[in-house]
């Protein structure tokens, strides 16, 4: 899989460009900024944040983390059997 990571809202994965950073805003009408990740073989993911720099930072390191296989998901960890909550 190639994946070219930029600071750009836009991503080129398998020469594709996707727009992953989405303007939206929250009830009070204040801006937000919703990174999304989509690749192949691994759950999608979103994250919303006040500022667009954070939103591509955080898409930045969680698509590093995924590619050099340092990627745990934990939206399941809450799951497990022996979880001592």
């Amino acid at each position: 899989m190639s994946v070219v990571f930029s600071l750009s809202s836009n991503v080129i994965v398998n020469r594709q460009k996707f727009k992953m950073i989405r303007s939206r805003r929250d009830k009070d009408r204040n801006p937000r900024y919703q990174a999304i990740i989509k690749i192949k073989g691994y759950p999608n993911k979103a994250q919303t944040f006040r500022t667009k720099k954070e939103a591509q930072q955080w898409e930045i390191k969680i698509k590093a983390a995924i590619q050099e296989g340092r990627y745990w998901d934990h939206s399941n960890a809450g799951n497990c059997p022996w979880n001592m909550q």
